[in-house]
């Protein structure tokens, strides 16, 4: 089994290379990893320290693009990669040292399509605890499951940082990072998820999110705001197309159900967030936009009356946001 460590790189000087330590400090022969870093049109020093590293170590290849995002950036990265099995590391991240050859063990012996493990968020004040992070929404620890399980368990995807994931589900079912902003992460874990014939969630807390004083304090600005709930619609309607290609009714079903939990949710945040919107000159044309998609109003289905209710009194009342 060959794993490739898959490093989306954009103006991580200060980080990228105890990144990559990290990697190093795990006990493994090097034949048995690779490091495909892709800097994503960096302007710092981070594509040379990057190349230096790769001079040092015969197992790390690097690889430039013009700025796209780190989507783009990860699907590069898959491209590029000859492992069996990928896992993804931000540049700013790390792993915990001496752990990962348990977990890479574990795969091989369970013959794994997915590993979940849980992440452990660091603050770069000294003061701040670190926090542990991955909600597995009750999920069995250590119990092989499929995807239909997992989903009928309420499984809430994770970030793809916190797994271990076999290259061939994504190639044979075509799946790859999308290029949303918000929500890109989720949706493909959700795929993945769906796909997988053996999942398995480990308490474990390997990897290392590392979050600094900027991002802790820095509030969302009122486009983020509107451009996370977007993406989040096209979030759950990419779910709801899935649901239409899985051929397991039972699961094709729960799919329909979870997808319309994202679309309900997200068209709940903008009619909450309508004033505000309004305000700023973006919820008309945001609407506007919609209705071009025919994404409004907000068809369904509901599968509850409470939820039809809302929608129809509320959220597809285009009087509410006049």
């Amino acid at each position: 089994m060959k794993v490739s460590f898959i490093i989306p790189l954009y103006n991580a000087e200060r980080f990228i290379e105890r990144c990559v330590q990290s990697i190093y400090k795990q006990d493994l022969p090097q034949d048995l990893f690779e490091i495909i870093i892709v800097d994503d049109g960096s302007t710092d020093n981070s594509l040379a320290i990057a190349k230096e590293l790769s001079v040092r170590n015969r197992n790390i290849f690097v690889f430039s693009k013009e700025n796209g995002g780190s989507a783009a950036a990860r699907n590069l990265g898959i491209k590029k990669s000859f492992g069996d099995y990928l896992v993804f590391i931000d540049s700013d991240d790390y792993f915990q040292s001496h752990c990962l050859n348990k977990i890479f063990k574990m795969c091989l012996l369970n013959n794994l399509d997915i590993l979940y493990y849980r992440l452990l968020i660091h603050y770069s004040d000294e003061g701040l605890p670190d926090e542990l992070g991955g909600d597995y929404n009750g999920m069995p620890i250590h119990r092989i499951m499929d995807g239909l399980e997992c989903y009928k368990r309420g499984f809430l995807a994770s970030t793809m940082c916190g797994c271990i994931v076999r290259k061939s589900l994504l190639i044979d079912n075509g799946l790859e990072f999308s290029d949303k902003r918000y929500g890109e992460d989720a949706l493909l874990s959700y795929c993945i998820t769906a796909f997988a014939q053996k999942v398995m969630f480990l308490n474990d807390a390997p990897y290392i999110y590392f979050k600094n004083n900027d991002s802790v304090l820095q509030s969302m600005s009122i486009n983020q705001h509107l451009r996370q709930i977007e993406d989040t619609l096209g979030v759950g309607y990419d779910l709801q197309r899935l649901s239409l290609e899985i051929n397991n009714i039972k699961l094709s079903d729960i799919l329909k159900r979870y997808s319309v939990n994202i679309i309900f949710g997200a068209y709940l945040e903008m009619w909450k967030s309508r004033k505000e919107f309004k305000y700023n000159n973006l919820l008309n044309p945001f609407i506007t936009k919609l209705k071009e998609q025919g994404r409004f109003p907000f068809k369904g289905p509901f599968f509850s009356f409470k939820k039809w209710l809302v929608v129809k009194i509320l959220i597809n009342n285009e009087c509410m946001y006049l």
